[in-house]
């Protein structure tokens, strides 16, 4: 194996030592076991255990990117950032789906749909969406992403820092998420999480659908975080997550 160049090792290392940034996902338990939410420079995947049919959690992402899209300064909104970016068709959601329970527009306002093609290409648009400062969130269809091309997008996910002609500046925290489907939940990767996504039964009250999120690994965090190793366990981290949209049709 050729030696590491001096960037790559010095990128290494800034990644190892960086303060973690840490986004609220809004699912109290989660968000107490991960000291404050998920890592804002860090890659997250989810994986669907839906009986083998494909289709992707679409209702999990999207609810996050409903805290992106609250978390965004209105200023710079104003600018063109706060954007979400759903490269890869089999993550798309519908523009239905992205009509907020209360009518509000602004995810689906906020949202870029983008359909590069096969791995590279969604790797490739996925590291530049991440590389722009605009983009808030990042969803991309991860069918067949290489472990070498997983650390790959995880060096691209670092936003803490990047260079300026005063030397570094901080940028704003950003999602990155990757979507695998469940023939894939225990293909190698440098993601700091790994969640199973799993259909949850709607309650009584309110029959809209719902996910039950349950992390299935996770880095860094040591015996703080106690991961279970399927959604149907019952035990570790995890969340039941109900649609974030108004239609039900």
């Amino acid at each position: 194996m050729p030696p590491l160049t001096t960037e790559l090792r010095d990128r290494v290392a800034a990644l190892v030592h960086r303060p973690v940034r840490r986004v609220a996902t809004g699912w109290p338990a989660v968000d107490a076991a991960l000291g404050g939410g998920l890592d804002a420079d860090a890659i997250h995947e989810w994986v669907l255990d839906d009986g083998g049919i494909g289709v992707a959690p679409r209702g999990v992402l999207i609810a996050l990117a409903w805290q992106m899209v609250a978390m965004t300064d209105p200023a710079a909104v104003r600018h063109g950032a706060g954007l979400v970016v759903w490269i890869g068709r089999w993550v798309w959601p519908s523009v239905r789906a992205l009509i907020g329970r209360d009518g509000s527009r602004e995810l689906l306002a906020r949202s870029l749909w983008v359909d590069p093609g096969g791995a590279d290409a969604r790797a490739w648009a996925f590291e530049q969406a991440l590389h722009c400062d605009g983009v808030a969130m990042g969803v991309v269809d991860g069918t067949g992403f290489s472990r070498a091309l997983s650390r790959r997008l995880q060096l691209a996910a670092d936003r803490s820092a990047a260079a300026c002609a005063e030397g570094t500046r901080t940028r704003p925290p950003a999602l990155a998420c990757v979507i695998r489907p469940w023939r894939e939940r225990d293909a190698l990767g440098s993601a700091s999480t790994r969640w199973i996504v799993a259909p949850a039964a709607a309650s009584a009250e309110d029959e809209s659908p719902c996910w039950t999120a349950c992390l299935h690994r996770a880095r860094g965090h040591g015996g703080a975080v106690a991961a279970s190793a399927s959604a149907g366990t019952g035990a570790g981290v995890s969340a039941v997550v109900r649609a974030p949209w108004h239609w039900t049709g």
